[in-house]
């Protein structure tokens, strides 16, 4: 006789099918831990971007003005933009409100997180960091950013893909 058996057959799927269900728990895991450095590389050339438009000053803004800002849209979009202003300086309206929107639109750079990564930037998936020209975080409110609120001043991300958590770091 020659060939499997019933029994052998069974067996051999048997063991195929373990070493099936064991694997892609880890292939996810191994997906999720890759999407995550990505993720964290992208936040942090984010922030080099942003630091580096900020210190060539395009804009010409004064001392605790924004230069750049770096924008978090809806958890998985990254942009790097240069601060405008629609009035010149006088003495009088010095710190000036940039005329910048939260978009993306015209953006310096622009990156989007991997496939199932969502990312926060100070817990909230809408956010921004406004740079100085000295390219130190100041406080500024853009019109248009969701809830209303201002820039932030620390910056700590946090990032999730396939069920993998990050935890929070601060962006250098």
């Amino acid at each position: 006789m020659r060939g499997f058996t019933l029994i052998e057959m069974i067996i051999a799927i048997a063991v195929m099918m373990v070493l099936l269900f064991m694997g892609v728990p880890l292939t996810m895991q191994w997906i999720g831990s890759s999407n995550l450095q990505s993720a964290k590389t992208l936040f942090n050339k984010g922030m080099a971007m942003t630091r580096s438009r900020a210190l060539r000053n395009v804009a010409g803004a004064q001392q605790n003005e924004p230069a750049a800002f770096l924008l978090l849209s809806g958890g998985n979009v990254l942009c790097a933009q240069e601060a405008t202003y629609s009035v010149a300086v006088t003495a009088t309206n010095v710190p000036r409100t940039p005329a910048n929107t939260f978009s993306c639109t015209g953006a310096a750079w622009t990156g989007t997180l991997p496939n199932g990564t969502t990312g926060t930037l100070n817990s909230a998936a809408n956010q921004c960091v406004a740079l100085t020209s000295a390219g130190v975080p100041v406080s500024v409110t853009l019109s248009g950013m969701p809830g209303g609120g201002a820039c932030v001043t620390t910056t700590s991300y946090s990032m999730t893909s396939m069920g993998v958590t990050s935890s929070a770091t601060t962006i250098n």
